[in-house]
């Protein structure tokens, strides 16, 4: 009798999984198209040589797209595309702003920051029973973690941590081979303290399957990338060989140029990044 209870509670489990997964709104192929462009531009936007020609760039795929985000687009997939070409404006404004001191720049973006996540919480939490989709979840979560980067206080950081994971936990319930959100789930359990269940082993095992699943040449570039650091940081001589295989698929990019640079002085891409990250501006 224990076993037939045990075994229906595991059936009403995996069935309630799966009606939760189903009820995910899914996107066009039109959007899937555009994101995985949307992809290949952002690995692409590693060959340029200042921030500012990569934001231009971005600013051109921006307004050729403008029609087909806005008037194409469900609402939700008109989010999915807002977050995944602010969070590259962020990444180049952000250091372009603190290296040459562009104070309203970042001021400007950081209210971006602020809306945009606002946006994300008000859409998932109207329709966290009707279904999110899974980019949503994934890109929600990486602008979650910008707008976490600008608040001081430990409570307000480990509240949104949480949601972090949370976010990219759901994206990957969806879908167990979702690179994309792999990759960010990998990077938040190599920074996360062990008290909070991170650590480099759980890292390394999301990077391994992010590689493993990757659709395209862009998410093997991300995914090796960060696989690669991640060996370095363990002292795995794989580490060298893995970037060179990443280098491949953007033969002409800086980006891992400057990587190297960074390891041959003993510093991985994940301590770089926690040393240089900006400043909130006064």
């Amino acid at each position: 009798m224990k076993q037939s209870r045990v075994y229906f509670l595991s059936l009403f489990v995996i069935l309630l999984l799966l009606v939760t997964n189903l009820s995910a709104q899914a996107i066009s192929n039109e959007v899937q198209d555009k994101i995985d462009e949307f992809m290949n531009l952002r690995m692409n936007l590693a060959s340029y040589h200042s921030n500012k020609d990569a934001l231009d760039r971005l600013n051109t795929f921006k307004k050729q797209n403008n029609t087909f985000i806005y008037e194409t687009c469900t609402p939700e997939e008109t989010l999915i595309m807002e977050n995944f070409i602010l969070l590259e404006e962020y990444n180049y404004t952000n250091y372009a702003g603190n290296i040459n001191g562009d104070n309203e720049a970042l001021k400007a973006l950081y209210s971006k920051i602020i809306a945009q996540h606002k946006k994300n919480e008000d859409w998932i939490s109207q329709h966290s029973k009707t279904g999110v989709n899974k980019y949503l979840y994934a890109t929600a979560a990486d602008i979650t973690a910008c707008y976490m980067s600008m608040e001081s206080s430990l409570s307000t950081t480990i509240k949104y941590g949480l949601l972090v994971k949370d976010y990219y936990e759901k994206a990957i319930a969806q879908d167990s081979k979702f690179s994309y959100a792999l990759i960010n789930l990998g990077q938040w359990h190599f920074f996360a303290p062990a008290i909070a269940g991170g650590g480099k082993n759980r890292a390394r095992t999301y990077f391994e399957k992010a590689v493993n699943y990757a659709r395209n040449k862009a998410e093997l570039y991300f995914a090796k990338i960060y696989y690669s650091q991640l060996l370095f940081e363990q002292n795995d001589k794989k580490s060298h060989s893995v970037l060179d295989e990443a280098e491949t698929y953007c033969p002409s990019g800086t980006f891992i140029s400057r990587i190297r640079n960074m390891n041959k002085n003993g510093i991985s891409l994940f301590s770089y990044q926690i040393n240089n990250s900006a400043v909130q501006p006064n």
